[in-house]
């Protein structure tokens, strides 16, 4: 007697806790599938479908064309940098007297 007892008493104790746990999903389940919860696709949206991805890809045009601005200004910078600083450029050949402190 005393074992089957003891059976009871540990099967109750395990299906306690199972039970209380179904229970406790069942409300919740329950809760969130109310009537008061609204589908936000059935009424007027905040924002349009695909608002936040045309963001993003405004913000990497922006990027792109700042990228490729510089980008292809650059060598042209360097190019000048390099003729003007080149001894043989002709402005380095005539404004060679004046730099150096001479007149012409």
């Amino acid at each position: 007697m005393n074992s089957l007892l003891f059976m009871v008493a540990v099967t109750l104790l395990w299906l306690g806790p199972a039970v209380s746990l179904v229970g406790i999903v069942g409300l919740a389940r329950r809760w969130f599938h109310s009537s008061k919860r609204r589908n936000p696709l059935t009424r007027g949206l905040l924002r349009g479908p695909g608002h936040t991805l045309r963001e993003q890809l405004d913000d990497l045009l922006a990027d792109m064309m700042a990228y490729l601005s510089v980008g292809s200004s650059m060598p042209l910078f360097v190019l000048g940098a390099r003729t003007v600083d080149s001894p043989t450029s002709p402005i380095c050949q005539k404004f060679s007297r004046f730099w150096s402190g001479r007149r012409m």
